[in-house]
């Protein structure tokens, strides 16, 4: 690739772009239909590497045994492989024997590296969703000391009242500066969407039915949590923030039933604070004896039942 910009889907797929350059990149994709095709043949290519996403540990010794078969037949491979990498042989073509050793230096190469850069890629995509919610913490925060306390939560029988609409709400008031970066997990489904970008709060409250329903759920990959009915019956009320310690705010969108979210595989998902951290939970509970936070008390994915009960759901949910 000679374009400057090609020269970075591998790092914009991998998500060790630095921000500045995730954002030029998302703009040359949006403009160039040629760049966004040659972005999915690399995810394609690259999307081998999830058929196992486990470790594993290579045969004891193959290293060693690997290196000792190569440098035992220097005398087949004597341009590539002697200490003054020269021959008065003249040599054609390779050797069935240089092929082998040639293939199983490949081999090693392939166990050794490939897990370790896959990791290294699920690795890089878990802290820039933690870094986003992080973001959104600070944008929330900021939203609560201008109004009251009060989150951005959508109210019962408001046209446009899904839990998802912490983000365009955050996002239309001038809270979060980059949206479409901010409001995505890298790891979900939605990061794979070029054409994606967050509505405005005005953008959404102008579509009709149909437009809404389809929107709704691509709001963000990320849950969000809704208010509560005091005592499981009172008034719906929103939730303030009151920098609890395990008061779950935010989190990676749930899985069906309350189960771990799907954005990280199913291996757990990061959660936001009402104290500002982030934490990576493996299980939908901060600890074995604490409610999950993705249902309420009574095990429902709908409002709390008191102020301190946080169920975190999916953008579409509404708290009706």
């Amino acid at each position: 690739m000679t374009d400057p910009i090609r020269e970075q889907l591998i790092g914009y797929l991998l998500g060790a772009d630095e921000p500045e350059e995730r954002l030029l990149v998302e703009k040359h994709l949006a403009q160039n239909e040629a760049l966004r095709g040659d972005l999915d043949l690399l995810r394609k290519a690259l999307n081998r590497l999830q058929a196992d996403e486990r470790h594993h540990e290579p045969p004891a010794g193959l290293a060693q045994r690997c290196c000792d078969f190569v440098f035992a037949r220097t005398e087949v491979m004597p341009a590539a492989l002697s200490q003054s990498g020269t021959t008065n042989v003249p040599r054609q073509r390779w050797s069935w024997l240089e092929m082998t050793v040639a293939g199983a230096i490949a081999a090693a190469v392939a166990v050794f590296l490939l897990p370790k850069v896959y990791q290294s890629q699920i690795q890089s995509k878990l802290l820039a969703c933690q870094n986003n919610l992080k973001d959104i913490g600070l944008a929330a925060m900021d939203y609560s000391n201008r109004n009251g306390g009060y989150y951005p939560v959508a109210q019962p029988g408001d046209r446009v009242n899904a839990a998802g609409m912490w983000a365009p709400t955050l996002v239309s008031q001038n809270y979060l500066q980059q949206p479409a970066r901010t409001v995505v997990c890298p790891s979900s489904p939605l990061a794979d969407d070029p054409q994606f970008h967050e509505p405005t709060l005005e953008e959404v409250q102008a579509m009709n039915a149909a437009e809404l329903q389809a929107m709704l759920p691509r709001l963000s990959s990320y849950g969000f949590t809704l208010g509560y009915h005091e005592n499981g019956t009172g008034p719906y009320k929103v939730p303030r923030n009151q920098h609890r310690e395990r008061y779950a705010v935010a989190s990676d969108t749930p899985g069906p039933n309350g189960s771990n979210s799907p954005n990280h595989g199913g291996t757990g998902q990061n959660v936001l604070f009402d104290d500002g951290r982030v934490r990576f939970l493996k299980t939908p509970q901060a600890s074995p004896n604490e409610d999950n936070i993705f249902n309420n008390a009574h095990q429902e994915v709908a409002p709390g039942l008191n102020p301190d009960d946080a169920v975190i759901v999916p953008s579409q949910v509404r708290p009706e």
